[in-house]
This record gives structure tokens, C-alpha cells and sequence, in this order.
């Protein structure tokens, strides 16, 4: 959600009073948010843009894993008359509880293995997980392998229609130069997951009903001054085997920084001594690892977003896509595999 969004905050707070029985002395906004004071404590808003429905899949993953012993999710307010959100013209409007902590600074052992256990404990706590039929989740166990090979199809789509061009952004020559490169990486990560039983071990998270954050950036693990870890934003929530989290954690941890083969070590090491992973698990991760998902992605935002200011975003992101290469190679020739 855009800064933007916050431009009709009196319509908002008309909504909030309305709907929760919130009295607001004081707002700001705070990064995609909008940070309240009001007279049952300071509250935090945001918009999600999306369902109603895919909403509630949210909440219940929340509270699952806090009922399964991970506390440390910030509380959903109920509306007035107990609904987890209000329908708005930019989306679900929600309110839940501010929580008084700073980032987490994946730079900074302490943070970075603070931010890892927390990790391993919620993904114990997510077996178990079934949502109910109000709830519209997203299943991911066990199609990997199609959704690879969808995305493997996209690459070529990109490569065509930068080829098409006669007139050629800098966007473009980078496809054309890479796209070789990583639509190979597609089709080899297709293949180590066939050949390291990927079925197999989907199937049994799928049998654990087991889900991820699937959005762990530095952004929505939150550190208080005690040491307490929150992760918040649930909005991206899958079913899918925990080890495609912890894959996903570490690529965020190595990309676009000094590489530091250690880093893998410590946060595999960190994590195993909460939730233990096997070798057959680490083969599966790094697969998934080996995907070149964010080419994939910033490819389908350029190509089919028509916003100037977007596509010189994903021109930025895409120079340090392909600036990240070696790092890659690197990450793909630690993990066995």
C-alpha cells in the first residue's frame, strides 16, 4: 500500500470510529502503516488489497501458530460487531496491536539468530493448520514443479518481447544478455527437485498441514528492547512445506551483500537447533534456492505493468539481479545437492 493511501485519513478514522468504538487523539503514518493512539491504546491500521476471505486464511494461520505456543504475533481488534476487518474501496481494513520494537538488522548476529529461532519455533507451531471453509487459502504443497515450469514459459515470453522491440530499453539488453542464463537455472531447479523426491517430501508436510510467512524480510521481524521477536504481516501466507520458508530466509540473508559462506552455516545451524532439517530436506531447499525467482518476477512486473515510475524500479532491481550472479553460484555450490 502507497504513502498515498493515507491522503483520505479522515474518511479512515470515520470508518475506525465507526466500526471499533476507537477514539483518536494522535496518527502517523509508519512506513505502510498508520500508527494510532486512541483510547484503548496505541493500534496500529493497514490496508491489505485483497479478499475478505483470503483475509480470514491470514488471521487463522496467526491464530493457529499462537495457539500452538508462538506468541509473538501482534492481535487482531475485532469490528464492533466481530469481523476481522471492514471492507474498504482500497482493500481490508484492519487494526491490530502496535508492538514498540525496531527491525531486525540481519547484519547483526544477535538479530539474525534472534530472527532465525523465531522462524523454526513458528514453523512448529503451524502443523496442525487447517482453515476453515470461510477461508480462502493459498495451497502451495506439492506444485512447485508445475509453477516452476509456468515461470520457465514467462522467461521465454520476456526474451521474445525484448527481441521484439526496435527500440530497446536498458531493461530489454539486460534480458536479452541474461535470460539464457537464468532460464537455465529454471529448468535445473525443475530437475533437482524431481530427482531429490520432491513429491515425497511435499507430501508429507502437506500430511503436517503445515504453512509459511512467505514474506520474511528485515521489515516484518520486529525485535523488541527485551529481545522479544514479533513477526508480523501474515498477508502473504501459503501452505506449503516450512523448509520453502527457511530457503527463501536464507536467499534474502546472501543477496545483494558481501558474500559470507558462514552465514548459511549459522543460520542453518540456528535454525536446526529448534527444528531439526535433514540432508534430503537441504537438497529440496536448495532447489528452490537455485530458481531465479526474482528475474522471473521483475520480468512480469516490467512487462506487464504500464507505470514509467514502476518499470525504472524493476530496471534498479534487475542490475542488481544480474550484479548477484556470482553470489548465486556461490550459495548453489555450498548446499549438497
Amino acid at each position: 500500500m502507497q504513502r498515498d493511501t493515507w491522503e483520505t485519513i479522515g474518511d479512515c478514522t470515520d470508518i475506525i470510529s465507526k466500526g471499533y468504538g476507537l477514539k483518536i487523539s494522535h496518527y502517523e503514518p509508519v512506513r505502510k502503516i498508520m500508527k494510532l493512539v486512541t483510547n484503548k491504546g496505541v493500534k496500529a491500521v493497514k490496508i491489505v488489497d485483497t479478499s475478505y476471505n483470503r483475509v480470514e486464511f491470514s488471521f487463522e494461520a496467526m491464530e493457529h501458530a499462537r495457539k500452538h505456543g508462538f506468541k509473538n504475533i501482534p492481535k487482531v481488534l475485532p469490528t464492533r460487531d466481530g469481523k476481522i476487518g471492514i471492507n474498504t474501496d482500497a482493500g481490508i481494513l484492519m487494526i491490530i496491536d502496535w508492538i514498540d520494537a525496531k527491525e531486525a538488522k540481519y547484519n547483526n548476529d544477535l538479530n539474525l539468530k534472534l530472527a532465525t529461532e523465531a522462524l523454526a519455533e513458528l514453523h512448529q507451531a503451524s502443523k496442525g493448520f487447517k482453515p476453515s471453509k470461510n477461508a480462502s487459502p493459498r495451497v502451495y504443497w506439492g506444485k512447485w514443479i508445475e509453477n516452476f515450469n509456468m515461470r520457465c514459459k514467462d522467461m521465454l515470453i520476456f526474451k521474445e518481447a525484448a527481441y521484439s522491440k526496435k527500440k530497446k530499453s536498458d531493461f530489454d539488453n539486460m534480458v536479452i544478455e541474461y535470460v539464457d542464463y537464468f532460464y537455465s537455472l529454471g529448468i535445473k531447479s525443475i530437475r533437482h527437485l524431481k530427482k531429490n523426491n520432491y513429491a515425497k517430501i511435499s507430501e508429507k508436510y502437506k500430511k503436517e498441514k503445515t504453512f509459511c510467512h512467505h514474506d520474511t524480510g528485515n521489515q516484518n521481524v520486529l525485535i523488541t528492547k527485551d529481545n522479544n521477536v514479533y513477526l508480523i504481516d501474515f498477508d502473504f501466507c501459503i501452505l506449503d512445506m516450512t523448509i520453502h520458508d527457511l530457503a527463501n530466509f536464507i536467499m534474502k540473508n546472501v543477496r545483494y551483500k558481501e558474500f559470507n559462506i558462514d552465514k548459511i552455516d549459522f543460520i542453518l545451524n540456528t535454525y536446526q537447533n529448534k527444528n531439526p532439517v535433514t540432508e534430503d530436506q537441504i537438497k529440496i531447499m536448495k532447489a528452490f534456492m537455485e530458481f531465479p525467482q526474482e528475474f522471473w518476477e521483475f520480468g512480469s512486473r516490467y512487462y506487464m505493468r504500464k507505470s514509467p515510475v514502476e518499470k525504472q524500479k524493476c530496471t534498479q532491481r534487475m542490475r542488481q539481479i544480474v550484479n548477484d550472479i556470482p553470489t548465486i553460484e556461490k550459495v548453489i555450490k555450498k548446499l549438497p545437492g
